[in-house]
């Protein structure tokens, strides 16, 4: 992102997944209350949708703000999953394999966003 945005500090293009995790955490606190009202299923579905929504202008996205607010806003309705899943783990998995099952699913949330091994590439911009 740092060559095709044309950005001179490291620190900037961080702010993509900064912001992620930001919404991540924000819409959790209310889409985890929603679906207990509504119930999880109209939840995942809006929520989904508005996700995928948000893929679209952050691919076609032509500035680094661009995509650091969008992913914001897609983290945002992606929190569904994050919120609500582990209440569906527990209601579809029976007690003999909920622990595994828990431990299986919280590896995607926990690793997942800023996963990243080895040095930033320190081509000249």
């Amino acid at each position: 992102m740092q060559r095709e945005f044309h950005v001179k500090s490291e620190a900037i293009p961080t702010l993509g997944i900064t912001t992620y995790l930001f919404g991540l955490a924000t819409g959790s606190l209310f889409l985890a209350p929603i679906s207990e009202t509504y119930g999880r299923k109209p939840v995942y579905v809006i929520a989904m949708f508005f996700f995928v929504v948000f893929i679209i202008p952050c691919a076609r996205a032509t500035s680094i703000t661009e995509i650091i607010v969008i992913r914001f806003f897609g983290a945002v309705s992606g929190s569904a999953m994050i919120a609500n899943a582990p209440g569906t783990v527990g209601d579809i998995i029976g007690d003999e394999f909920r622990a595994l099952a828990f431990s299986i699913w919280s590896i995607g949330p926990l690793n997942g966003p800023g996963q990243y091994s080895g040095e930033m590439e320190k081509d000249t911009i």
